[in-house]
């Protein structure tokens, strides 16, 4: 059995390799709002966001034996392993406020879009 601080440094990577795929994801979110400025397709990106959500959602599957198995030995983290879980935690807040934002102007630009469209087919239609 692995003792606690070699399961310790198999999370902090893990939690690594989480905070990569986070800062994929968040990069593409804060490209979408030029992309909807211009009226392009934020398609690619949303495919980015995913994949970068999927790797991240890999990673924590494939850790869940070792940090099951930190957990029960009653350790506190470390600060390599803390400062790597408060780096995770921030990048999920910001990701969050950047996708809530992002799904706002997305929608608040449809509602514009779906006006306009109102608008032609009433003069159309006159």
């Amino acid at each position: 059995m692995k003792q606690p601080a070699d399961l310790e440094s198999v999370l902090c990577a893990a939690y690594e390799a989480q905070v990569r795929s986070y800062e994929a994801a968040l990069s593409a979110v804060e490209r979408m709002p030029a992309r909807l400025d211009r009226g392009e397709s934020t398609e690619v990106l949303v495919g980015h966001v995913l994949a970068a959500l999927d790797a991240a959602a890999q990673t924590e599957a494939e850790i869940a034996p070792v940090k099951s198995a930190w957990q029960s030995g009653g350790s506190t983290p470390g600060p390599l392993l803390q400062q790597a879980l408060d780096r995770v935690a921030a990048l999920l807040e910001q990701l969050k406020d950047r996708v809530r934002t992002v799904g706002e102007r997305a929608t608040a630009q449809g509602d514009c879009l779906h006006s306009s469209c109102d608008s032609s087919v009433r003069v159309q239609l006159i």
